[in-house]
């Protein structure tokens, strides 16, 4: 960068650098009547579907651009997002290194330490990305400059190297690729429509095209930080009201990117919120591209006539991103769509039309895919946004799943029994299981499992279903037999019910098996969901402060009911009984049941639990007046403590008096799950959450009797965060990471020092423990599944 000025020379090296870790996006043709446009307007623009960018968004591109142009430091990297940054930052500092020499960490192995700093208007969407991917997140301040400060703090004081969103020449020049990319795609371009926050992507991309092309950005009417430096002539701060605020939002463009804005940016144009909504529910409808608001302001330009294309125009468009929880509002359209016609000759799923054999299920997607490499033609049915997974449309769907072979291919240890072909697969960071069974089966259960995480019940996730991989479409051979395939994503540190017992590490396995296996059936019931397959092998466990969580794996004979007969319950319990009974006699001639475990009594304690949590729950008692306020309300507390919730409270005169009648319901996210994730930013389960705040309090009460004055919730969390909780993270041996969650960890130190203590006679301290505890206890703890 010279003078202000980034050449396309630049992009082309700084392209070479980051090719090898990103994804050539394609393109595709759209006409604009289809999209949603006035009839009369019936005009070819071209998408550049970036929203299907490693970790979602173009900023991938800037993130790898300063990790592998930039001399990286031991402390590894810190940035502030309002999302889509910090994801992409995560994402990079998770890949480099791996196996290559990156600058100033001479091949680090395990990627780089990274930590996040997002302001509370992020999308909790992105929020969960940033902390999956391993980068320390810290959650602070209402806007995005509050969060860059507390990342400017966190740089000095630690040595770290700030990877800026927007104003730093790498993350320019890694943004201008797209530019690179779209000529090479496009062909001859008029026009090409850039979303703009801070001006990162726009300065990238008019640098490439360097005055040959006319480069409009387009900003939300309550975010105009580009159009109102130009109408100044200087950087200055502006609103930030907008339903892109979070991805669209700084306070001020950067000081870098203006100069570069007004040597090559033709015009800037605004679009309000209806309208931004508008496209990014119209490009959804017609063309099934899932794109985050701020990522439809260039559609938006175009349907509301903030831009008109003169006759001719080849206007390219950019979808920025696609870092969403859920879909646009609104039906499918009432006619099927013509296909948009692809530029690109990757191997990507096509958008397109619900299939007319496919019920209509708002929310799901259907398309036909491009040929594969393998040489066969596969639908899709997903659930958007399936970005972390496009990656998955490689694979050799047309042959049988039993004779696969690709690298990407894993093998699971100590997992379950299963009666259909179960493999898994690793991409771009995710574990996937796939099963292969009959499409109506596996449509039965796609639907199944989505309305399960729509009532919260602890599932796998399904990502979708690949059906019709029998080729009759002269792409290669037919295979007119083959099943189809349904895809979940695996649980981040689960293990299965062998795992268990192979290294208990403590805990009385048979107990919290059948207290975590009950817990979800009785949860099911309540909801009306028929099992008709419990089994330890159809689920997965996850440790949540010394307990167990059990997710349901295999919904493949589940039925959902309004609400469950008790012959239905009993017949569900009498399978399950049935089913563990048969896994214990497995694992006993394995040798891998303790001898004091009787496998027909742990069926029989099945059903007793089963019976005395349900009764907890639903069971009517005869209440005397003047006992039924403490009753109820310690009846109430037991039934909070279990994890679950009562809708309404019913009391029926009777002659011994009040008859009390609860109607229960599963909760919600826990209260200090929430609490918790809230003020750190950490997100676990409800039992930890609870011990971690806990900790937190008492920290709190230390630091207030020490400074002699009341110290506030934020400022305790902060410093507790910084002093007690990220230390013992840090000091993880490396080796040992991903045995626990880092979280569990945490819990399990605390837990180690108070038996420490004890033995003692005296505190022994953290620092003391965690040594400690790492040296003799974290070791035991089972290696990770893959």
């Amino acid at each position: 960068m010279l003078n202000g000025v980034i050449s396309p020379d630049d992009i082309g090296r700084t392209y070479d650098a980051i090719k090898g870790y990103i994804r050539r996006t394609p393109v595709v043709q759209a006409d604009l009547g289809d999209i949603g446009a006035s009839a009369d307007l019936s005009q070819a623009v071209t998408l550049k579907l970036e929203q299907l960018q490693c970790a979602g968004s173009f900023k991938a591109r800037g993130a790898f651009a300063n990790l592998l142009l930039r001399d990286v430091p031991p402390a590894g990297v810190v940035a502030a997002s309002g999302g889509n940054h910090g994801v992409a930052v995560a994402y990079a500092a998770s890949r480099v290194g791996l196996g290559r020499n990156t600058a100033g960490l001479a091949g680090r192995q395990g990627g780089v330490p990274a930590k996040v700093f997002v302001p509370t208007v992020s999308a909790p969407a992105k929020i969960e990305r940033i902390r999956r991917l391993g980068a320390d997140l810290v959650v602070t301040g209402e806007r995005y400059a509050d969060a860059l400060a507390a990342a400017e703090q966190w740089a000095e004081t630690s040595g770290a190297l700030s990877v800026h969103a927007f104003d730093q020449p790498e993350t320019i020049l890694g943004q201008g690729t797209l530019g690179l990319e779209l000529a090479g795609q496009a062909g001859e371009l008029d026009t090409v429509l850039v979303p703009v926050g801070g001006g990162g992507l726009i300065a990238g991309i008019a640098s490439w095209f360097a005055g040959a092309v006319r480069v409009v950005g387009v900003e939300p009417e309550g975010a105009p930080t580009l159009s109102r430096a130009r109408a100044e002539g200087r950087p200055a701060d502006a609103p930030a009201g907008s339903v892109a605020a979070d991805a669209l939002a700084p306070r001020r463009v950067g000081d870098l990117v203006f100069p570069i804005t007004q040597r090559y940016v033709a015009d800037v144009v605004l679009v309000d919120d209806d309208a931004i909504l508008a496209a990014q529910q119209a490009l959804w409808q017609a063309l099934r591209v899932a794109a985050e608001p701020a990522a439809s302001v260039g559609i938006a330009a175009l349907l509301a006539g903030a831009y008109k294309p003169a006759p001719g125009e080849h206007v390219a468009v950019v979808i920025s991103g696609a870092n969403i929880s859920v879909l646009p509002r609104g039906d499918d359209p009432p006619e099927t769509p013509r296909l948009p016609a692809p530029s690109s000759r990757r191997s990507i799923a096509r958008p397109g039309a619900v299939d007319p054999r496919e019920p209509r299920d708002r929310g799901a997607a259907a398309g036909r895919a491009a040929p594969l490499p393998y040489g066969g033609a596969v639908r899709f049915v997903f659930t958007p946004p399936a970005d972390h997974a496009a990656g998955l449309l490689s694979l050799p769907w047309a042959e049988p799943l039993q004779e696969w072979r690709d690298d990407r291919l894993v093998e699971i240890r100590q997992r379950g029994i299963s009666r259909h072909v179960v493999r898994f697969v690793t991409e771009n960071g995710e574990l996937y299981a796939l099963k292969e069974l009959s499409e109506r089966l596996a449509r039965r259960e796609y639907r199944l499992l989505r309305t399960m995480a729509e009532r919260n019940i602890p599932a796998v996730e399904v990502v979708g279903i690949a059906v019709d991989r029998g080729d009759g479409n002269g792409f290669g051979s037919p295979q007119p037999d083959l099943d189809a395939i349904l895809v979940t994503r695996f649980l981040s540190y689960a293990t299965t019910y062998r795992a268990v017992f192979s290294n208990p590490r403590g805990l009385e396995a048979t107990d919290r098996l059948l207290d975590a296996l009950v817990e979800l059936l009785v949860r099911l019931h309540l909801f009306g969901f028929f099992w008709g397959d419990c089994s330890l092998s159809n689920a997965l466990f996850c440790y949540d402060a010394g307990a167990l969580e059990a997710n349901l794996v295999d919904a493949e004979t589940s039925e959902h009911h309004p609400s469950l007969t008790d012959g239905q319950r009993e017949w569900d319990i009498e399978l399950a009984a049935e089913r563990v009974c048969g896994e214990l006699l497995d694992l006993q001639a394995g040798e891998l049941l303790p001898p004091d475990v009787d496998p027909l009594e742990v069926a029989e304690e099945l059903r007793r639990r089963y019976q005395s949590l349900w009764s907890e729950l639903t069971r009517e008692e005869v209440l005397r007046p003047e006992e039924q306020r403490f009753k109820i309300a310690e009846r109430l507390a037991r039934i909070n403590e279990l994890g679950f919730d009562v809708d309404e409270v019913e009391l029926i005169p009777t002659g011994d008096g009040n008859k009390v009648r609860l109607r229960t319901r599963v909760a919600e996210a826990g209260h200090n799950a929430r609490q918790l994730f809230l003020r750190t930013g950490i997100g676990t389960g409800e039992n930890l959450a609870r011990r971690l705040l806990n900790d937190m309090a008492s920290f709190r009460a230390y630091l207030e009797q020490r400074q002699g004055h009341p110290v506030s919730e934020v400022v305790a969390a902060n410093r507790w965060l910084e002093e007690v909780y990220d230390p013992v993270i840090a000091a993880i041996p490396k080796s040992l990471r991903g045995r626990l969650p880092p979280a569990e960890i945490f819990h399990e130190v605390l837990e180690h020092r108070w038996y420490m203590s004890e033995a003692a006679g005296a505190d022994v301290g953290t620092t003391a423990a965690a040594r400690d505890y790492f040296e003799r206890v974290l070791p035991t703890a089972p290696e990770p599944m893959r």
